[in-house]
C-alpha cells in the first residue's frame, strides 16, 4: 500500500512540476540575463534577473547541520563516509524580490530575539521593514516565521502574508503542525486581515511569483519561482550532502518518504529548466545545478 501511495505521489508531483516548469520556463528564457550574483556585503547577495527584477539573498544566520540529523534516514555507513565530521556548513536564508513597484520578502528568518540578522541585512539594501509590502512563506517552521514578529507586533507593518492553505490548515492545535500553532496564531493576530492563502499552483503579483507545491518537509511546503530563481524553502538542509545524495533526510522532514520524492523532482526540474536553485539552508544561496 505504501508503495502505491508513493508512486501516486510521484506521479502527482511530476504532473504539477511539469506544468509549473513549462509555464515559467518561457518567462525565464525571455526575461533573464546572464548576470552573475554579486555580494554586496557578507550575507547579502544580489542577482539581477532583468532590468526590472532583482532577487536578493539575505542570510539570517550562518550555522551548521549536525550529522546526527540524518542518521537512520538512508544509509548510515555511506553517511559516515560523506560526512566524516560531526557537522556540515549550513545557513538560514531569506530571499527578496525587488521591482520598481514591489518589495517582496520570502520567509522571515528566526527574528532578532533568536539571533537573526535579517533587519540589519535590509539596512544594507537601503530598505526598512515598512518598505516590505508582501511576505511569501514557504512553510511555518519557526526559523521561517519567527522574524515576522518583534515584541509581539508585526515586524513588517505594511506587509500582507501569503502561504499555502494546506500549511495554514495544518498549523492548528489539532493539525500536524500543532507545535507551531501558538506562534502562528500570534502572527495571524499581529497581521490581522493581511493573510492570504492559496491552493496548489498559483500566480502571485501579476505573475511575478509562481507557487509550486512541494510536500514532505511539511504538508503545505511551497516553492516560489521568481524569474529563473527557484526559491526552494527546505528542499535541502545540508548542501554538501543532499544535492548529490537526495535520499538522505534531516529529521526536520515531517514525511521523509514524500520529502525524498519531492527533493528528487525539484532538483531534476531545476537542472532541466536551468533554474538557479535558492534554498533556505544552503550556504551558497544561488546554485546552478
Amino acid at each position: 500500500m505504501k508503495t502505491k501511495i508513493l508512486k501516486a505521489t510521484a506521479a502527482m508531483l511530476a504532473i504539477l512540476f511539469a506544468a509549473c516548469g513549462n509555464h515559467a520556463a518561457d518567462t525565464a528564457t525571455a526575461d533573464t540575463t546572464s548576470a552573475q550574483p554579486q555580494e554586496l556585503q557578507p550575507g547579502v547577495t544580489i542577482y539581477t534577473v532583468n532590468d526590472s527584477l532583482q532577487v536578493v539573498a539575505l542570510q539570517d544566520v550562518a550555522n551548521e547541520m549536525s550529522r546526527d540529523l540524518f542518521v537512520g534516514s538512508f544509509d548510515d555507513s555511506l553517511l559516515l563516509q560523506l560526512m566524516p565530521a560531526a557537522s556540515t556548513p549550513s545557513a538560514i536564508n531569506t530571499f527578496m524580490a525587488l521591482t520598481p513597484k514591489r518589495t517582496i520578502l520570502f520567509d522571515a528568518g528566526l527574528g532578532p530575539q533568536a539571533g537573526g540578522s535579517l533587519l540589519q541585512k535590509l539596512e544594507a539594501l537601503g530598505r526598512t521593514p515598512a518598505d516590505v509590502d508582501a511576505v511569501c512563506l514557504t512553510h511555518l517552521h519557526g526559523d521561517h516565521i519567527g522574524g515576522l514578529l518583534t515584541d509581539g507586533q508585526a515586524t513588517f507593518p505594511n506587509a500582507t502574508l501569503y502561504l499555502s492553505i494546506t500549511e495554514d490548515t495544518a498549523c492548528t492545535p489539532t493539525g500536524s503542525l500543532a507545535r507551531m500553532a501558538d506562534l502562528w496564531a500570534q502572527v495571524r493576530q499581529a497581521y490581522n486581515g493581511r493573510v492570504v492563502t492559496f491552493a496548489d499552483s498559483a500566480n502571485l503579483f501579476d505573475g511575478l511569483a509562481q507557487t509550486i507545491p512541494a510536500p514532505g518537509h511539511t504538508p503545505g511546503h511551497t516553492l516560489f519561482l521568481v524569474g529563473n530563481c527557484l526559491l526552494a524553502g527546505d528542499i535541502i538542509h545540508a548542501q554538501d550532502l543532499q544535492l548529490e545524495h537526495p535520499d538522505f533526510c534531516a529529521r526536520y522532514d515531517q514525511d521523509p518518504r514524500t520529502a525524498v520524492v519531492t527533493r528528487k523532482h525539484i532538483l531534476a526540474l531545476a537542472n532541466q529548466k536551468g533554474y538557479i536553485f535558492c534554498d533556505a539552508h544552503c550556504y551558497n544561496p544561488f546554485i546552478t545545478l
